[in-house]
């Protein structure tokens, strides 16, 4: 017999991929602002940040493969059920997060004070909070929470 490589392996590899591939798209963008001859679109703020409309059904379509491969008793089921997840969770943790910052800002009411302690305080509740801010970021996503709030006028401080 041989030993299988570990389901856990599988995620600390999208992790780290996920970290490499931002750490180059940053320095991509610093190398072209100093070179004149490139121009770059601004990047967006962080609390208007989104996953584009169309990785949902890819997403969607790779967790129902995951799903039914769990179904099937498929001897490859673990890892990639365990790759989907994380291939999910990744990208709507963050989007859950530019929720949470897009509801910080819209209060107007010491933002840096209440940003500084949120994310710390998201840092040492990582382990409960983050389950809900994928589910905040998936109904971001499916239910377009902050541009049906854009419309609406903030409200007024007390």
């Amino acid at each position: 017999m041989y030993d299988a490589v570990p389901s856990s392996f599988v995620a600390v590899l999208c992790i780290f991929a996920s970290v490499l591939g931002l750490a180059n798209l940053l320095f991509f963008r610093l190398f072209c602002r100093k070179q004149t001859q490139i121009s770059l679109s601004p990047m967006r703020a962080f609390r208007d940040w989104t996953l584009p409309r169309s990785m949902t059904l890819g997403l969607f379509v790779m967790l129902i493969i995951s799903l039914v491969m769990e179904l099937a008793q498929s001897p490859f089921a673990e890892g990639f059920g365990v790759t989907a997840n994380v291939l999910l969770a990744i990208p709507l943790f963050l989007q859950g997060i530019s929720v949470v910052d897009f509801f910080i800002v819209r209060a107007q009411k010491n933002v840096t004070l209440v940003r500084t302690l949120t994310y710390v305080g998201l840092g040492v509740l990582y382990q409960f909070v983050l389950y809900p801010l994928v589910l905040v970021g998936c109904f971001d996503q499916i239910f377009r929470l902050r541009d049906r709030m854009r419309g609406m006028p903030p409200r007024a401080a007390a």
